[in-house]
């Protein structure tokens, strides 16, 4: 398997951005057909797996699959499907708003990706790769589920799907030099920019304080990665100046009614 490490925002994810909004700008009937469109046009396909059995997409207000049950065998499978083209393609897979790869919460776009070159095999994903090794998914209990709800916020019970294409993607701007009166600007915004904080918090400061303490460390949830891990080498590589050519959202599970 092959990763690598993120490339830098460009504006394609502005025309992305258009081309979802306009989506949902449209009559339920036809944007559940024009999410239908997008996502099999892709062309990377990922492929959901319940105790091995491919799990079909439900295009209604977006894309839908059936919840999975506590204990099932939930794997992923990423599938070039456009080999006329000769360079690579790239993907970012998240759940709950985690990447595959290091449990990254940055955008997309700054994530390391999955590389898919031509012809390339498919790609089996079990788990989390973290740290050289990899960490089944585990399907929690709907009791565990409803109480971990909180810990990913907006992004609970979604999985996203990214996919770049190398070499489409503007040229970036050149970076301001630091100058006498702020020679640490650059540095500063990137900071801000890229900092990560929790979406929701609980209401109690002590606890909200430990939460953010534990930001990035280990997260309990619906689909998460199993305590202990398998040994695995993924060989990292260079996707040459990605643009994003498809981004879809699939809804594995929904909030739990409070009683």
């Amino acid at each position: 398997m092959r990763a690598f490490l993120p490339g830098r925002e460009n504006d394609m994810v502005k025309e992305v951005t258009k081309q979802i909004v306009a989506v949902k700008e449209q009559p339920k009937p036809e944007r559940a057909k024009r999410i239908q469109v997008m996502a099999e046009e892709s062309p990377v396909q990922l492929v959901i797996f319940y105790d091995g059995q491919p799990i079909p997409y439900e295009f209604r207000d977006g894309v839908e699959i059936p919840e999975p049950q506590e204990g099932q065998k939930v794997t992923f499978k990423l599938i070039r499907k456009d080999n006329s083209f000769a360079g690579n393609y790239g993907a970012v897979v998240k759940v709950n708003g985690r990447n595959l790869l290091d449990e990254e919460t940055l955008p997309p776009e700054q994530c390391r990706k999955w590389v898919l070159k031509p012809n390339c095999p498919e790609y089996t994903l079990t788990g989390f790769y973290v740290d050289g090794k990899v960490h089944d998914f585990q399907v929690k209990s709907p009791e565990e589920s409803k109480a971990n709800e909180v810990k990913y916020g907006d992004n609970v019970g979604q999985i996203s799907f990214t996919v770049f294409k190398e070499g489409t993607a503007p040229a970036p701007a050149p970076e301001p030099p630091p100058t006498d009166d702020n020679p640490r600007a650059v540095r500063d915004a990137k900071i801000l920019t890229n900092a990560q904080q929790p979406k929701v918090l609980p209401d109690d400061p002590n606890q909200a304080k430990e939460q953010i303490n534990k930001e990035g460390m280990k997260h309990l949830g619906l689909v998460e990665k199993a305590d202990t891990g398998v040994d695995i080498n993924l060989e990292r590589t260079t996707l040459q100046n990605p643009g994003i050519a498809t981004a879809v959202t699939i809804t594995y599970y929904k909030r739990q009614a409070a009683p």
